[in-house]
């Protein structure tokens, strides 16, 4: 309901959606998997990173197999290596 709201919406969509509270067990994890889905499955461009630095459980949700972690995308120089997993939803690529 929330992606729908969002695309429905009078504004422009964004390009960019971040999740985010003070707490844990909130539900952001799963809202953001949510919208994602959503996204994908209207055969919008979607890349849901999970950027949990404790708790990572996104690879959980989409039942992916993860080779590392957030941390590891970053060389020591602080560029950004190319890595991404892609999975189905629905006949959609995610």
């Amino acid at each position: 309901m929330l992606a729908t709201n969002i695309s429905f919406s009078n504004t422009k969509e964004p390009n960019t959606i971040c999740f985010s509270s003070a707490g844990p067990s909130e539900g952001k994890t799963i809202t953001a998997a949510n919208v994602a889905i959503f996204y994908a499955q209207n055969g919008k461009k979607t890349l849901l990173l999970d950027a949990d630095m404790r708790r990572p459980r996104v690879d959980k949700i989409m039942k992916i197999k993860i080779k590392f972690g957030i941390s590891k995308l970053f060389d020591e120089k602080g560029v950004v290596r190319k890595s991404s997993s892609q999975t189905r939803s629905k006949s959609s690529k995610f």
